[in-house]
């Protein structure tokens, strides 16, 4: 289980602190919608993603332009 502060904040609240994060979310296939009040952890498990992954693609998110990193996850799909 990961201690990152992220991990244990619910998909919405992620929503609301990192504008431009439900590219990456919907990248890795998390419920944005009805699965928003899930903590991150419990959401990439339900999901079968990786949540080291996810926590290191909103970590650059908090470092990049959100058009840069939506462009990213586009490229990668």
């Amino acid at each position: 289980m990961s201690t990152h502060p992220l991990a244990a904040l619910t998909v919405g609240q992620i929503m609301q602190k990192l504008p431009g994060s439900i590219a990456i979310l919907n990248h890795y296939l998390i419920d944005t919608c009805c699965g928003e009040h899930r903590s991150l952890a419990q959401a990439a498990v339900e999901a079968n993603a990786s949540l080291d992954a996810m926590l290191t693609d909103l970590n650059r998110l908090e470092e990049a332009p959100p058009e840069i990193m939506a462009s990213r996850m586009a490229s990668e799909q």
